[in-house]
């Protein structure tokens, strides 16, 4: 209810400064958006994106370099399921671009989304996940020849670690799933996509 009524004030501002300034000038970080349910401004009221670096529009930019990145991706020739492990904020952001892909004839994408209990169901953002709970989480919910994205925003630097040291390959092997890392943007998924696509059973 409190981020609603942050967003509703934030758009009083934006309207005034846009009619007197030509400028929204104010914007309510990605965060808020995803608190109250509301759907993510288009591009253009983000202007150019100029506060992405504090949370300001990520989510408008991924899923507009997505769309354009997945353009030309209209069919499979092979039926293919593709989960993305994401954390429940994550889910959320990705709803369009989900909604996309699976417009795609033969391919089936889902969100994996995975609870935080390392650091606490109340931490839903994806970059705090651990290996130990996508590892449990996978074991309830894999399913034969599922190919399952993880985004590299999981791991620590220069490393295949997760942040309770978990390696990728460990996560393979423990939940018996196909684990592809992939870069955390929106032309990489769509690229990464294009590449299942490429390959045969």
């Amino acid at each position: 209810e409190e981020a609603r009524e942050i967003i509703d004030i934030a758009d009083v501002y934006r309207k005034m400064y846009l009619e007197e300034k030509e400028t929204r000038f104010v914007c309510c970080s990605d965060e808020f958006y995803l608190l109250a349910e509301r759907e993510i401004p288009t591009e253009e009221e983000y202007e150019d994106y100029p506060q992405i670096e504090n949370g300001v529009g990520l989510i408008r930019q991924f899923t507009e370099d997505f769309l354009f990145g997945a353009e030309e991706l209209d069919t499979f020739p092979e039926a293919r399921t593709i989960g993305l492990i994401t954390g429940h904020h994550g889910a959320n952001a990705l709803k369009a671009v989900v909604e996309r892909l699976n417009e795609i004839e033969n391919l089936t994408v889902k969100p994996i989304v995975v609870e935080n209990r390392f650091f606490g169901d109340t931490v839903t953002v994806t970059g705090l996940l651990t290996g130990s709970d996508i590892i449990e989480t996978l074991h309830k919910e894999k399913e034969e020849g599922t190919i399952y994205f993880l985004p590299d925003v999981l791991l620590k630097h220069h490393t295949d670690l997760l942040l309770d040291d978990v390696s990728v390959d460990e996560i393979s092997e423990k939940s018996g799933c196909d684990i592809r890392v992939i870069e955390t943007s929106g032309m990489a998924l769509a690229d990464a996509v294009a590449e299942i696509r490429e390959e045969r059973i």
